[in-house]
């Protein structure tokens, strides 16, 4: 981000999940400048599994596939 921002020729978002070095006080500190250029940061919720593909094959396979008798062995 430190040399991306001077590189924008019109408003940008940044899709980031909530890592650490994300969520840092030096990054939380840039937010208002960053924005100022037109460099904006959206943060993921912690858990969307809307926007996660295979959550819903999970999703079906557990509801449609799977049977409990099907954890009793190998």
């Amino acid at each position: 981000m430190k040399n991306f921002h001077f590189q924008i020729l019109k408003q940008t978002v940044v899709v980031l999940d909530n890592a650490r070095i994300h969520l840092a006080k030096k990054v939380k500190e840039r937010i208002p400048y960053w924005e100022q250029r037109g460099l904006f940061l959206f943060f993921l919720p912690p858990y969307s599994p809307h926007l996660n593909i295979i959550e819903r094959l999970w999703k079906e396979l557990k509801s449609r596939w799977i049977k409990p008798d099907d954890y009793t062995s190998f």
